[in-house]
């Protein structure tokens, strides 16, 4: 990042602050939004960089303060597990990847997240089916952040079938989201892709994201978060037409 000019490092924090933001007022979206636009300036490889140290304070502190931490851990135990488990082998590919081959899976990683929004809401999964389904998702969907830090599309989905009320899923996704960024840090740094000079940047990059996430929830009350939502749906689907394309056309 240091070899960057002025107008990149301004815009990689403005699109952080508004990752921010957006997770405050909704209580996800941070990787989603924030590697969509950071790959307009830089690589998707660097924007996966920025993400660990954010990605890690903001869901301990919604973890924390769920009152769901105890609840998730036994209720999610084996999805957590192969969530991890996953992360490492995602990291590990993300490390071998070449750029094109990130920006189309990166693009349709946002396209799926886009879409998802509309997941049925009467589709309903019963105890068995959450039993089965749990751990092939969260494995799924720890490959899937391992390589895109997109945790989000498959867990989103999977936990909008269970029908949690608003408090029990932003609680029950934010420690999810917790379990994954650790492995995540740790594994970028063990397969090289991450040295110290890396999480620097990272933690430096949670002052714009946190700051975002503060006025995201000051906002929270005075905005339509329906509007909102259609217009950050929009935005991302836009962006990720685009990666597609620079995937496809490059």
């Amino acid at each position: 990042m240091a070899e960057f000019g002025f107008g990149i490092i301004a815009w990689c924090a403005f699109a952080l602050f508004l990752a921010g933001v957006v997770k405050g007022i909704l209580g996800i979206g941070i990787p989603v939004v924030s590697v969509s636009l950071l790959s307009l300036v830089i690589t998707i490889p660097t924007a996966i960089t920025l993400l660990p140290v954010p990605m890690l304070l903001s869901n301990l502190w919604q973890s924390l303060t769920s009152g769901q931490l105890r609840n998730t851990f036994r209720r999610f135990g084996l999805l957590i597990g192969a969530v991890v488990v996953g992360t490492f082998l995602g990291s590990r590919a993300l490390v071998e990847l070449d750029q094109r081959t990130l920006m189309g899976i990166v693009g349709a990683a946002v396209l799926v997240f886009a879409l998802s929004a509309h997941f049925p809401r009467y589709m309903r999964l019963g105890p068995r089916g959450e039993r089965l389904l749990g751990p092939p998702i969260g494995f799924f969907a720890g490959v899937l952040g391992g390589m895109t830090t997109f945790f989000g599309p498959p867990l989103i989905m999977f936990l909008f079938a269970l029908n949690l009320d608003k408090d029990e899923f932003v609680g029950t996704i934010s420690t999810i989201y917790l379990c994954a960024s650790i492995p995540l840090a740790v594994a970028l740094g063990i397969f090289g892709f991450m040295n110290l000079e890396g999480y620097l940047w990272s933690a430096a990059a949670a002052v714009p994201l946190l700051l975002g996430v503060f006025i995201g929830q000051c906002l929270r009350s005075r905005i339509s978060q329906s509007a909102f939502r259609r217009g950050l749906l929009l935005l991302l689907f836009v962006v990720g037409v685009r990666l597609i394309y620079r995937a496809v056309a490059t």
